[in-house]
């Protein structure tokens, strides 16, 4: 077996175990056994977190460890800042139920530029935005990974008419199809992961694949069919309409992308087996690092002018640390009075918080809890039968919700309500005491090119803004007065292609300052390791 060969197989055994990891955590809620309902299910639902987390990482240190040029890099990081753009736009004035913008340039981006690629634009477009919009929670892994998997599944789509080439209206309308499907499918899968968090009835199911299936089926249809519906609507209209010529805009691109991306980093390959003679520099500056080596965050983030980190907070990964623990404390105990001193303990962080950090960018906890406890309380009333304090006996042919309406059911889940609005204040407490640039320096050095691509991202999209004034000045200037919603294709086409010449500018910056990718993917060793790793993460 030759290295080349190996290495790719590597490569798929970890593409293949890591997202069979993911999977299982997705799925564990129908097909638990019984006896691990109590250690798995209701009572550690951040266990199953962090396990997803873990094949995330996997998932995203392989397919970014090494083929990514700089200016695949610059222009994932541009898209990467329109996307989570558009996200703030739909926080900021919310639309029907479900609907969001994000899905169609993320699966637009894999139909145009492959799988990988898809796969990239869909999880640091979670990433991104969560920091931007002040999204970052304990849904961001499970939704970080659905939307990779859209992605993914964008760049597997059959190619009538080759790869480069526009496909016409049928592709158009066969990539609505999808994201009309995907709108659906990426509500049940996060469904599914906020479905133990809520039901206390779920434990009672476990063992029975059928009745788990059939608790979770009328949850879904009356907690989130109807807001997946407007997703569904949402991705096939945006497709439909923008589908062409963005498509066009972005396979225009694509020559100019990965052909000069290939040609650099195989001479930037051969340049790194030459045998070194002398020394290139003194004094072990980071300009004097092998041209091909990852650079660190720190590196990253000053070069492309980040904004600074905020003063007199503690080390951001003890703020991880502190996170975690809040977290996994809220999700093991229903116990009102241990609840009750972690809110306290929280909300005295958050009040020893600047003002500014403790209100900018954080979740709308109060508006959250609002509708979470509520829906958790008179949820598990109908739908979980245990207890002895009777409030109303419904007749028992009723199905799932016939039977006793019981007090202690309602306190459960009133508990489970408030513990997940618990979790909410955490994270946004942790949104609150870390810049951008912070958590932009809690990526690993392994994942220098998605660091990099995350900086980006970061530093591109407070920029977007001025950049859209712009267009519209220019176009009044034609004579266009851009207004309503059939400003769109007038607005969004200059935008995003001036995006991708910025980006190969920002491309050409990046090779002249040395920030490269490193051009080889990272040893075998290394791989392996992180296989067998997943190997016990499954099986333990």
């Amino acid at each position: 077996m030759t290295g080349g060969a190996g290495a790719r197989r590597v490569g798929l055994a970890i593409y293949a175990v890591a997202n069979a990891l993911c999977v299982a955590v997705f799925l564990f809620p129908l097909w638990r056994p019984a006896s691990a309902a109590t250690a798995y299910g209701l009572d550690d639902p951040a266990a199953l977190g962090l396990l997803v987390l873990c094949g995330c990482a996997a998932l995203v240190f392989e397919a970014g460890s090494a083929g990514l040029g700089p200016r695949a890099v610059a222009v994932l990081g541009v898209l990467v800042a329109i996307n989570s753009v558009l996200r703030f736009i739909e926080v900021a004035l919310p639309g029907p139920g479900g609907f969001t913008p994000i899905f169609a340039l993320i699966i637009l981006t894999g139909r145009a530029y492959g799988p990988r690629f898809g796969f990239l634009m869909g999880m640091l477009t979670l990433v991104v935005s969560a920091v931007v919009t002040g999204g970052v929670g304990p849904w961001l892994p499970y939704q970080m990974l659905t939307a990779a998997w859209v992605g993914l599944t964008a760049g597997w789509l059959p190619r009538g008419r080759g790869p480069d080439r526009p496909g016409g209206r049928a592709e158009v309308w066969g990539l609505a199809a999808f994201g009309a499907a995907w709108g659906i499918g990426y509500g049940l899968l996060m469904t599914l992961w906020f479905w133990p968090f809520i039901d206390a009835g779920a434990a009672g199911a476990a063992g029975s694949v059928t009745a788990a299936a059939a608790r979770f089926a009328v949850f879904y249809a009356a907690s989130s069919l109807a807001w997946d519906l407007f997703g569904a609507a949402g991705n096939a209209a945006l497709l439909a309409l923008a589908g062409a010529p963005v498509l066009a805009a972005l396979r225009r691109m694509a020559p100019r992308i990965f052909d000069a991306d290939r040609r650099l980093m195989a001479g930037t390959r051969a340049q790194a087996l030459r045998p070194a003679h002398g020394s290139r520099g003194t004094g072990g500056s980071e300009v004097d690092a092998p041209r091909g080596a990852p650079p660190s965050p720190t590196a990253v983030d000053a070069r492309l002018d980040l904004p600074a980190p905020r003063a007199a907070s503690p080390h951001p990964r003890a703020w991880v640390a502190w996170l975690t623990a809040v977290a996994a404390l809220a999700s093991t105990t229903r116990h009102p009075l241990v609840l009750l001193a972690l809110v306290l303990a929280v909300a005295l962080v958050r009040a020893r918080l600047p003002a500014r950090a403790a209100a900018g960018g954080a979740l709308p906890v109060a508006r959250l809890a609002a509708v979470v406890v509520p829906f958790a309380t008179v949820y598990n009333l109908l739908m979980a039968h245990g207890g002895t304090t009777v409030v109303v006996r419904l007749p028992a042919r009723w199905p799932l919700v016939g039977g006793p309406l019981t007090l202690e059911a309602a306190a459960y889940g009133a508990l489970t309500g408030g513990a997940l609005a618990l979790v909410m204040l955490a994270f946004a407490a942790f949104q609150g005491a870390l810049s951008a640039r912070d958590i932009a320096r809690l990526i690993p050095r392994a994942f220098g090119a998605l660091a990099l691509v995350t900086a980006v991202a970061l530093t591109y999209a407070p920029s977007m803004r001025g950049q859209i004034a712009a267009v519209r000045e220019a176009q009044a200037v034609r004579g266009l007065r851009l207004r309503g919603w059939r400003a769109w294709a007038p607005l969004a086409m200059p935008v995003l292609v001036g995006g991708l010449e910025r980006a190969l500018d920002l491309a050409d910056s990046m090779i002249a300052r040395g920030l490269l990718p490193p051009p080889a993917p990272p040893p075998t060793a290394a791989r392996l390791s992180i296989l067998a790793a997943l190997g016990l993460v499954a099986g333990g």
